[in-house]
């Protein structure tokens, strides 16, 4: 059971479990509610870990696509070792984290009035206002897309292209023997 990409599936598990356990059941009650009731420390713990867990999920998921990429279409070729996925999900998590620093110096709880009622929300107050203001926030964001949306997005529709050429576009030279059928077989079994 410790193959890199069980490694790979274990850290996208504890991503998901952590925003599960950490961030879902808060927010919820924050939607609901439209009033943050868990104070200014946890509005920040909420903020950190909504970012890092989302940008853990989907760096670990291109990290599985580009080991699945390397072991389909340079078979040959040394595989990722156990030590070297470690040490990649270790990187993951830093890159994770400091995608998500903003979060820790400027997540805070503001107080407004919504129908004459006090109500408490959990926002990123940056040094140049609120975020429907701030131009860092806008700049913030189109980073945050780019690095956990665009680049993972080509990086995996390039890695399942190449495999998909390799899978279904080979075709052999001559007569289809049984066991090339089966060799077929089997690395379509394997991409799955």
């Amino acid at each position: 059971m410790r193959t890199v990409t069980n490694y790979f599936l274990m850290n996208l598990s504890t991503a998901d479990l952590l925003l599960s356990t950490l961030n879902c059941f808060f927010n919820f009650i924050y939607m609901l509610q439209g009033h943050w009731q868990f104070g200014s420390w946890y509005c920040t713990v909420n903020n950190f870990i909504a970012y890092v867990t989302v940008a853990a999920s989907v760096f670990t998921l291109t990290g599985i696509s580009c080991d699945r990429y390397l072991a389909i279409v340079h078979p040959l070729q040394p595989r990722m070792s156990k030590t070297s996925s470690l040490v990649t999900i270790v990187l993951i998590w830093i890159a994770s984290m400091i995608s998500g620093f903003p979060c820790l110096l400027y997540s805070t709880t503001v107080t407004y009035k919504y129908r004459n009622k006090s109500r408490i929300a959990c926002i990123l107050v940056w040094p140049d206002g609120q975020p429907t203001d701030s131009s860092m926030d806008f700049a913030y964001q189109v980073v945050f897309i780019i690095l956990t949306y665009l680049v993972p997005m080509v990086l995996m529709v390039c890695c399942y292209t190449a495999m998909g050429k390799v899978l279904w576009g080979s075709h052999s030279i001559g007569e289809m023997t049984q066991r090339q059928l089966d060799s077929i077989k089997s690395k379509r079994k394997m991409s799955l």
